[in-house]
């Protein structure tokens, strides 16, 4: 909309509505469903487990994600390896 237009519009109080278009593959809800959909099918890679981690849907917080992320790159955790039933106790010191 013209700016012009829209500073008259809003000056005389008159009601609108402006609809832009959004792209709805990235809407959280939508990404989550999505990324776990591509965690499991694609071998629980790191951009997939990611993205879906840090949606903000998946349960914790963004600086645990980030904890989590440092964590995986530090010790190469790939694939399958999320799976283990064994404790994750690497420590880099």
């Amino acid at each position: 909309m013209d700016c012009e237009i829209h500073h008259r519009i809003y000056r005389d109080g008159i009601p609108y509505y402006i609809s832009r278009r959004s792209d709805i593959l990235q809407k959280p809800p939508l990404l989550l469903i999505l990324s776990a959909l591509d965690a499991v099918t694609g071998g629980f890679e790191y951009e997939d487990m990611f993205r879906y981690l840090k949606t903000g849907l998946a349960g914790i917080s963004r600086s645990e994600c980030d904890i989590l992320e440092n964590y995986v790159v530090l010790w190469t955790i790939r694939g399958k390896m999320w799976l283990r039933d064994v404790p994750w106790t690497a420590n880099p010191d």
